[in-house]
């Protein structure tokens, strides 16, 4: 018979990354840009990347959160920059 570990562990780091996820529904952040200044698409793209790292803040020490919510930030980030025809 073999014993199988860490399940529970495994659930735990699970809920956190739906709970973390579910924190990004929504507004995450109103964040003021104006479009035909490079540096404030920046600086717009930094307090996205801050106001997403807050909302998750619960779940930080999840290495599941961690990798997920990465990617979700770059894809925020490539949306923004996408939208307003600026390359980091």
């Amino acid at each position: 018979m073999a014993e199988v570990r860490g399940l529970n562990e495994l659930q735990r780091n699970l809920k956190e990354l739906q709970l973390a996820l579910e924190s990004l529904n929504g507004t995450i952040a109103e964040i003021p840009i104006n479009p035909n200044d490079p540096a404030s698409v920046r600086k717009a793209v930094k307090e996205m990347e801050a106001a997403v790292d807050r909302k998750v803040a619960p779940y930080g020490n999840n290495k599941m959160v961690s990798v997920v919510i990465g990617a979700a930030k770059d894809e925020y980030r490539k949306a923004l920059l996408k939208r307003f025809g600026t390359s980091q």
